[in-house]
């Protein structure tokens, strides 16, 4: 194979190696003993997974229309489909650049935080969880989101639990209660979706759906309310959030910084997603309570945590209820 067709095959291939690197990256890092040769490794995984993104950026602009690709050679809505448009390829920068900016502080963070035989263990967590918001904003089958959303989790989970106080295990703990919680109702909503429509691609559903509404309109309004209040227990949107404050309070500074400036943020793409990509297609969304509702809940949260963000006095914490309002 030429120089130019080999370049050309990985190209064509960036949106699944954008998942895959990090994961093998995981897989690879946990096998390191020392924390520094750990965290070299999983700097080099994160700043592979920002270049992809942004050659991922490149490539959409070019092209001017979405990237659609094909896992296992079986064309959607048989197959997987990752899909990479205008709009979450921008998530899979701020992802991908957050974590690279955040290990290049994190060696000293972690080495005063975590214990040395632990520091390796938070590297692959960290990948892992970064595998897990790539593939979350990258994928374009709605129960893909969801195994995805699990792999995040669960590492989010471990990467909270590390932390030096106590009351980390407590935030962790809390934590999976609701993120279990919320992954439960995601796949309930899913799976009514998929019993009415008989498919999981995003793009095939929303052209089903609309048809469907004629005669099945209440199981694709219960599955909205479904997904809607599963993915607002992962985006914290008040007042589900009880599990946040202490998540980020009690959780390593390097996981703390992750977590915020990425977790919440995916989760409202996948809300954005399913509200207007599967839902909005077929459906007036306006017509719905439910953009009251949101909207309702936005401004209360907005006043409600700013209020209780001046009367902390942990910086987490207070951080925390800012990031909620």
């Amino acid at each position: 194979m030429s120089s130019g067709a080999a370049h050309f095959a990985v190209l064509h291939h960036l949106p699944v190696l954008i998942v895959i690197v990090p994961l093998i990256g995981a897989l690879i890092t946990a096998f390191f003993r020392k924390g520094s040769i750990a965290w070299a490794f999983a700097t080099l995984i994160t700043w592979s997974a920002l270049a992809m993104a942004v050659m991922l950026l490149w490539q959409v602009t070019a092209a001017a229309k979405p990237i659609s690709y094909h896992l296992g050679g079986w064309p959607p809505p048989i197959g997987i489909e990752y899909r990479v448009d205008a709009l979450n390829v921008f998530i899979l920068l701020l992802v991908s650049g957050v974590a690279s900016l955040i290990m290049v502080y994190a060696r000293r963070s972690v080495a005063s935080e975590i214990d040395q035989d632990k520091q390796a263990w938070f590297y692959t967590v960290y990948l892992l969880c970064l595998t897990g918001l790539l593939g979350m904003s990258v994928t374009g089958d709605a129960f893909n989101v969801f195994v995805f959303m699990e792999i995040a989790s669960l590492s989010s989970y471990i990467l909270i639990a590390l932390g030096t106080d106590r009351r980390a295990l407590l935030a962790a703990y809390q934590y999976l209660i609701m993120g279990t919680i919320g992954a439960t109702f995601y796949v309930i909503g899913v799976g009514l979706l998929y019993v009415v429509t008989g498919t999981l691609n995003m793009a095939d559903m929303a052209a089903r759906i609309g048809p469907a509404m004629a005669t099945q309109s209440h199981p694709i309004m219960a599955a909205l309310a479904f997904l809607v209040v599963g993915i607002s227990l992962k985006l914290a949107l008040f007042p589900l959030h009880l599990w946040l404050p202490n998540a980020y309070a009690f959780a390593p500074s390097s996981a703390t910084a992750f977590l915020a400036a990425t977790a919440t943020k995916v989760a409202v793409y996948i809300l954005i997603r399913v509200y207007f990509t599967i839902f909005g297609t077929a459906i007036n969304i306006s017509t719905l309570p439910i953009s009251d509702v949101l909207l309702i809940l936005s401004v209360t949260a907005m006043f409600v945590a700013s209020i209780l963000a001046f009367y902390e006095d942990s910086i987490e914490r207070m951080l925390a209820y800012s990031s909620i309002a």
